[in-house]
């Protein structure tokens, strides 16, 4: 049994390309790319190993994925007989390389919620080892890792808002400094126009203080009692 089939949420590409496992334009696209044929390939190998035929005798008691339990199988009060219990350690050993790659992936970008899926498997061990030693039957078995994934998918929910947060407060850093450099670029160009009026302005005024009238000069002449001014 697993946990439900659920792809890795956008956060994660958003997460992926912000602390820097890619710094390409395109970088949640290119993480995307990355991650999505890991999480498909652990659902095929998952998918093939619960089916194969040699598990037929274990698999009956539990789905392939916890979502699909049913109450019958909550109600199983049978145990694995000795040939299951050495199926079981066979079955438990594929699963785990089944999710192997992706584990390792979301240890690398997301140590904390790896921690997670970590405190799982702990607790799916327990519970395999509990089923085999006859402590508790298939029943049991089933509630228990239902509640184990219950608790994991909370505690995975709380991971994924602090992305959402980190992803959130990302974009409110860049979109300030987008706003600071506009506001920036305005000062400038305001005080380059500012400094060009002043240009005008001091111009205007040293032409006034610095402009002088024309002179005039003027002859006065007479003639038989007549006066005669000229200019020029």
């Amino acid at each position: 049994m697993s946990r439900n089939p659920q792809p890795f949420p956008t956060q994660i590409f958003a997460l992926v390309a912000i602390l820097g496992l890619s710094v390409c334009a395109t970088a949640a696209a290119v993480a995307q790319d990355t991650v999505t044929p890991v999480f498909q390939a652990r659902i095929s190998c998952i998918s093939a190993t619960h089916l194969e035929p040699q598990f037929a005798s274990i698999t009956k008691h539990f789905p392939m994925w916890v979502n699909q339990m049913t109450i019958a199988q909550l109600a199983d009060r049978s145990s694995p007989t000795k040939h299951d219990s050495a199926l079981i350690s066979t079955y438990d050993e594929k699963m785990k390389a089944c999710d192997a790659p992706y584990f390792s992936l979301v240890q690398q970008a997301f140590p904390t919620l790896a921690s997670v899926y970590v405190s799982e498997r702990l607790q799916e061990d327990d519970a395999w080892v509990n089923l085999v030693q006859g402590k508790i039957n298939w029943g049991e078995f089933n509630k228990r890792l239902k509640d184990i994934y219950a608790d994991g998918d909370a505690k995975e929910s709380i991971e994924f808002q602090k992305m959402n947060a980190a992803v959130a407060q990302q974009q409110q850093e860049a979109q300030q400094e987008v706003q600071q450099a506009a506001q920036f670029q305005e000062q400038q160009d305001a005080q380059r126009r500012a400094a060009a009026a002043q240009m005008i302005f001091n111009a205007f005024q040293n032409y006034g203080r610095n402009a002088t009238p024309p002179q005039t000069n003027c002859t006065t002449t007479y003639a038989l009692g007549t006066a005669y001014t000229h200019c020029q």
